[in-house]
Order: C-alpha cells, then sequence, then structure tokens
C-alpha cells in the first residue's frame, strides 16, 4: 500500500479523507514490489484517463456484455469488438477528423445507421439511400 499526501492537489469532487487539513491524501494498494512508491503513483495517476475509453467501448460497443459460456467464442466475440472499434476510430481520424471528439454512439448515427430501402425487380436487388449520405457515395 502506498499513501500519498500532498498539498498542492487540486481535490476537485472528491471527498478529504480527514476535514480541516490542507493535505490531498491518496492511497494506491498495488502489488508491484519493485518500483519506486512515487512511480507507482505517478503510473497510477496516468490510468484514470482510460475509464472513459473503457466506458465507451462498454456502452458504445457492447464490450461488457458476454456472449456465450464459452471462453474461446467470448474472447473472440471482444477481440472482434476491440477491432471495430479500433476501425471506426481509424477511419474517422483518417476521413472525418472533425468528429475526431464525439462518442461511439453519435459516430454511429452519423457514420453507419443510414435509412434505406431494399427494392426488388427482375433486373435485381438496389438499395435505395439518401443522396447526401455517405453510403450512397461509396456506392455510386
Amino acid at each position: 500500500m502506498i499513501v500519498v499526501r500532498t498539498r498542492d492537489r487540486d481535490n476537485g469532487e472528491q471527498i478529504y479523507l480527514w476535514e480541516g487539513l490542507d493535505y490531498t491524501v491518496q492511497v494506491f494498494l498495488t502489488n508491484e514490489p519493485v518500483e519506486a512508491p512515487e512511480d507507482v503513483a505517478a503510473r497510477y495517476d496516468l490510468r484514470a484517463g482510460i475509464e472513459p475509453l473503457i466506458g465507451d467501448l462498454k456502452h458504445g460497443w457492447g464490450c461488457g456484455r458476454v456472449p456465450s459460456r464459452s471462453f474461446d467464442a467470448n474472447h473472440a466475440a471482444l477481440l472482434l469488438k476491440l477491432l471495430t472499434a479500433n476501425l471506426m476510430r481509424r477511419y474517422v481520424l483518417d476521413h472525418v477528423p472533425h468528429l475526431a471528439s464525439w462518442r461511439t454512439p453519435w459516430l454511429r448515427r452519423a457514420l453507419i445507421l443510414v435509412p434505406g430501402r431494399l427494392a426488388r425487380s427482375a433486373r435485381g436487388t438496389k438499395l435505395h439511400v439518401p443522396e447526401r449520405s455517405q453510403l450512397a457515395r461509396w456506392l455510386n
């Protein structure tokens, strides 16, 4: 266990451990036997930025759901979801960088979910989509 006590840290909405003191206390529980305590605290502080990404993966791509009882099937499903999330981020950064700050549900609405109508005739099947959509530009 590593306890870091500082005065200069802005606590934001965190609750003080002891009221009336000028110090902010952080406690890190770790099983790292070799690394210096200051380095462990700095490394754990950097991990806080990953939580919004985990939330986006859970809620935007369903990574919090387990589809079956088979470990291998669940592992494959998780890898496919992560691959899809990475491909979407890569596409957004390359082609529509002004949307890079958007979360996954909004990106899916803007880029993937396009209303359409599938029409069949004697000549074949045709997908009708709005002319201004990205999908229409890809198909034509």
